[in-house]
């Protein structure tokens, strides 16, 4: 056991792949959704807010079937933000 258990990594469990652009991972998952310029924080009348990728804007919704994850793994269309880090 020469730490092969702390070598692996558990893959980040999505439930709205169908509220990122491309399958979450498909770049490298050394990059988070919260990292990319293309997550915004969209708020409601409710007061909440929730994150969205604007790059599926058409496909927004109020429910959470079109919220995104920040700590996601990048899809294909991240774009670091460097304002974010």
């Amino acid at each position: 056991m020469n730490g092969e258990l702390f070598d692996l990594v558990a893959p980040a469990k999505i439930t709205n792949v169908h509220a990122y652009p491309a399958p979450p991972g498909s770049a490298c998952n050394a990059f988070k959704c919260k990292q990319c310029k293309h997550i915004c924080r969209v708020g409601h009348d409710s007061g909440k807010s929730h994150l969205k990728c604007d790059i599926i804007k058409q496909r927004w919704t109020t429910s959470c079937a079109t919220d995104i994850q920040a700590k996601s793994p990048a899809c294909r269309f991240f774009e670091m933000d460097l304002n974010r880090g």
